[in-house]
């Protein structure tokens, strides 16, 4: 990552070496133990390039193992070297508690894996934040258009207008397709997003018919037939049917048959663990119960945790905490569940992963080891209910069998 250029160096070495900054733009460290991580200088914190040193702090902290106290972040530390947004950040990195070593891993992707297609989209800014509105504002937005019940043609077309994917001239020719950026409408404007939707006005004029448009393009005239009849009455069944699932309390979200719990079988015992959010208060827990074949719950645990960086690490927390809680409280447990399929699959594939989702999937696998076998299950939302029942404490909580608090 330091090599100079050289004085004649080969096209190959100049490449590799442009390339450079997209690596150094692109890879964080995660963090183990912290050892070989420079706290000012390196990336380790996702969405900060660089901390700026405390002024007049005394302690040695020029590695991030400094900031790190019997294998958990220290808390208090933190708080008086970090700004308090700094903080939350740092907490939500879950540090591996086996063997595992620093490393560096691909930001952009869940893997951590580099790929070219990920390089080309870092260098032409595809991840660069949004300018416009806050983050929070665009999720509500965008949630509140696929929540819409409308035709899911229209949504779609809603949600290309907004990405400004509409095949437009402009967004033609930005492609490299040879074809001229004005408007073949009124060839006065340039043809873009807006423009066709609502600035041309040969547009405004035949805003009612959507069909107008492409007929116009190839047709130069507007004529209304029996398709254009046909087209009407299938649009306003389309909307009366959307309607009609209003006003029916969601009826066709639900036509599908939800799952519902299931006991072990017989002679075994079963882990299941879940991770939430309290959108209204912000806060994310997550919790497991142990039940037997006969549906009785042995144990319950459950935490309040740091935001996590994904609902995965959640869930992969929470079996990397039950796990240990199991030991002590002297049970065997026989299978595994969570209603996270990427959780399964790091788990069951760890070597793969080179994020901290793969950090933690050591961990879970290292705890396994000299255990007998359990197998592990992905099993829909609806079924983990009894786990869910778990998540509602501030610290550590373990209930044993006999000492329920209810």
């Amino acid at each position: 990552m330091h090599a100079s250029l050289g004085s004649n160096p080969s096209y190959i070495w100049r490449s590799l070496l442009w390339s450079r900054h997209l690596l150094k733009e692109g890879l964080r460290w995660r963090v183990c133990t912290g050892e070989k991580i420079s706290t000012f200088h390196d990336h380790w914190i996702p969405g900060i390039q660089s901390l700026s040193r405390p002024l007049g702090y005394q302690f040695d902290l020029e590695t991030v193992n400094t900031l790190i106290l019997n294998g958990s972040w220290n808390e208090t530390l933190l708080h008086k070297v970090l700004p308090s947004y700094i903080v939350q950040d740092v907490m939500a990195l879950p540090l591996a508690t086996g063997s595992s070593k620093d490393s560096r891993y691909w930001f952009h992707d869940v893997k951590g894996k580099y790929s070219v297609k990920d390089g080309y989209k870092l260098d032409i800014g595809f991840y660069k934040p949004p300018t416009h509105s806050s983050v929070l504002q665009s999720k509500k937005w965008w949630k509140f258009l696929w929540s819409m019940f409308v035709p899911s043609k229209v949504r779609i077309f809603w949600w290309r207008a907004l990405s400004n994917i509409i095949p437009t001239q402009a967004n033609l020719m930005a492609h490299h397709v040879p074809v001229s950026a004005s408007c073949q409408l009124c060839h006065h404007h340039m043809d873009s997003t807006c423009h066709a939707l609502f600035w041309c006005p040969v547009a405004k004029r035949s805003w009612k018919d959507s069909h107008a448009r492409t007929r116009l393009l190839h047709d130069r005239g507007l004529k209304y037939d029996r398709l254009d009849v046909e087209w009407s009455e299938s649009l306003l069944r389309d909307y009366q049917s959307a309607q009609e699932s209003l006003n029916s309390g969601h009826k066709r979200r639900l036509a599908t048959p939800l799952a519902c719990w299931t006991r072990p079988q017989v002679d075994q015992r079963r882990l299941e663990v879940d991770a939430a959010v309290n959108e209204a208060t912000d806060n994310y827990s997550i919790g497991g119960t142990v039940q037997d074949h006969e549906g009785h719950i042995l144990i319950v645990f459950g935490r309040k945790i740091s935001k996590p960086l994904s609902v995965v690490h959640g869930e992969l927390v929470a079996i990397r905490e039950g796990l240990p809680v199991i030991q002590e409280q002297d049970l065997n447990i026989h299978e595994i569940t969570t209603d996270s399929l990427l959780a399964v699959q790091a788990i069951t594939k760890p070597a793969e992963n080179f994020s901290y989702t793969g950090a933690i999937a050591l961990d879970i696998n290292r705890l396994l080891l000299g255990q007998h076998k359990i197998t592990l299950h992905h099993v829909r939302r609806s079924e983990n209910v009894v786990a869910s029942f778990a998540i509602s404490s501030q610290s550590l909580f373990v209930w044993g069998h006999g000492n329920f608090p209810y």
